[in-house]
């Protein structure tokens, strides 16, 4: 008896099958191509960095936070004599024993002998001080450093504590962002291991996502970094008269994605450690997890007279009792043990993802104290929120935004550098440009007079120059709205006219004449 053999290539190599049967795809030299190509597009494939970049800002903001209240309390929490005084701290990190596992993995040294690098004199202290003999301690001290274990003056304190909250905000703002983002790391770890009396989980969390954006183009979007790349790019086009790139976005990385997927899976490590923890409790198997959580007053917020009644009229039924905790902690065991398997499949990835949301805004409600945590968890929670989305929202943003014509001569390097900062902050598209350098332009493009320099035009067809110019490009350049609130300061606007006095054309008949006029 024969049997046919048939070798078909499929998506993942050869499939080999009998004739009458179904077709079996062992593993081979192409299934292996595969997962090798799969592995390497899953970690190193380029991505937008445009999702760090916002990580990046949401981070600093919750780090300036978190140190602005730190900063209340600076001797307390970091002074020599604080809560945890700084002889204290240096105690614990350079003596504090590190007991072995009790199952003998490791061989301490036998009592009474001596320690290699101490002398008896020491041992005796050391024992005095611990407890128990250095020999036994698997490892003395800990792995810290912060600058507050050495800096203790009030004064330099203060002074280093300012020049820290300044390293955050050029952070969050994408200020030199290879730098900063090791300083601001190396800034919260001073913290972090300085006050340790003071530290949680928020702190962790922190830390560990610092820890990934210094390793990620954070940068390489909404940043300053990013509006400085724009304006090089802008300034190098206009130079050479050629027209402007149109909404020009961050190139995709591969170190983008890579540090996205190190969030993506470092997040789901943690939700399943935080699920398979709760199962070892017996609160989350009868349903009283919740309310022993709610009643923590250490966690507890703000209480108000609503949430008092609320709370004491769900003890008054106990059957919605029963149904509200049971649901509430079937709902976090099922999401924290499901959604770092449910969240790399796509159509169930906003499903998951929502469901983490609303976790975490209920946590924030539910327990005050843990506030910043779930703003925290939320940051890293955007790592799964693809860049598309991001755009598309930075696109309403936009939407039904002023158009605006720019009027300038490539040919001076004043005005070309003026139009480049300006298209730099033109993140939806509101500028197009008349050049009086090039003898073509928009068939639509207003009449303005080349002896008048920079312009500005508007819908109403009034060109502007000089300091209104700047005021109305700050007013409806959506890109420069922050900066719009100045305009408004007093003595800003006087200012202005001294600095950058209108001159040439604004209006009339002047301001309409076409292009050319006037040049020999």
């Amino acid at each position: 008896m024969s049997t046919h053999v048939q070798i078909s290539a499929g998506p993942v190599g050869g499939t080999i099958g009998t004739s009458g049967e179904a077709p079996v795809s062992p593993p081979g030299p192409g299934a292996f191509r595969s997962f090798v190509a799969g592995w390497h597009d899953f970690w190193f494939k380029p991505a937008d960095p445009t999702v760090l970049g916002l990580i990046r800002i949401c981070c600093g903001l919750m780090l300036l936070y978190v140190h602005v209240l730190q900063g209340l309390q600076l001797q307390e929490l970091f002074g020599a004599d604080a809560w945890l005084n700084v002889e204290t701290a240096n105690s614990l990190r350079r003596e504090m024993p590190g007991l072995p596992p009790p199952d003998g993995w490791v061989e301490p040294e036998p009592v009474g002998r001596p320690v290699p690098g101490m002398s008896w004199d020491q041992v005796v202290a050391y024992r005095e001080r611990w407890g128990m003999d250095p020999g036994v301690a698997m490892t003395r001290g800990q792995a810290m450093f912060s600058v507050w274990f050495h800096l203790t003056d009030p004064t330099a304190m203060l002074v280093l504590h300012y020049a820290m909250l300044v390293v955050v905000g050029l952070f969050t703002l994408g200020v030199g962002t290879r730098v900063t983002s090791v300083l601001a790391w190396v800034t919260a770890l001073s913290y972090v291991h300085r006050a340790t009396l003071a530290t949680f989980g928020m702190d962790t969390m922190l830390a560990l996502l610092l820890l990934y954006l210094m390793f990620s183009p954070c940068g390489a979007a909404l940043s300053v970094d990013r509006l400085i790349a724009r304006y090089r790019v802008m300034r190098r086009a206009l130079d050479r008269h050629k027209p402007v790139p149109a909404l020009l976005r961050p190139a995709p990385r591969p170190s983008a994605n890579f540090a996205l997927r190190l969030l993506q899976v470092h997040f789901c490590i943690i939700y399943f450690a935080s699920g398979a923890s709760k199962l070892q409790g017996a609160a989350w198997w009868n349903g009283t997890a919740l309310w022993q959580t709610t009643m923590n007053y250490e966690f507890a917020g703000p209480r108000s007279e609503a949430a008092t009644a609320a709370l004491r009229s769900l003890t008054q039924h106990r059957w919605v009792w029963e149904l509200a905790m049971n649901a509430g902690a079937l709902f976090t065991l099922a999401l924290e043990l499901g959604l770092p398997f449910l969240v790399w499949f796509p159509r169930l990835r906003w499903p998951v993802v929502t469901a983490a949301v609303m976790l975490h805004v209920g946590i924030a409600m539910m327990m005050g104290g843990l506030g910043t945590f779930s703003l925290l968890m939320l940051t890293i929670l955007l790592s799964f929120v693809p860049a598309q989305a991001v755009h598309a929202l930075l696109a309403r943003l936009g939407r039904g935004s002023a158009r605006l014509w720019l009027a300038f001569n490539s040919r001076q390097p004043n005005q070309v550098r003026a139009a480049a900062l300006a298209h730099a902050f033109d993140f939806w598209g509101q500028l197009r440009d008349v050049d009086f350098a090039t003898a073509q332009r928009p068939a639509d493009a207003p009449g303005v007079a080349p002896a008048a320099g920079l312009q500005l035009v508007g819908d109403d067809g009034e060109a502007v120059t000089g300091y209104p110019l700047w005021e109305r490009l700050a007013r409806s350049l959506r890109g420069l709205w922050p900066l719009a609130l100045l305009s408004w300061l007093p003595g800003v606007a006087r200012a202005g006219r001294a600095l950058a006095p209108a001159g040439g054309a604004t209006a009339g008949q002047d301001a309409h004449e076409p292009v050319g006029a006037g040049r020999s």
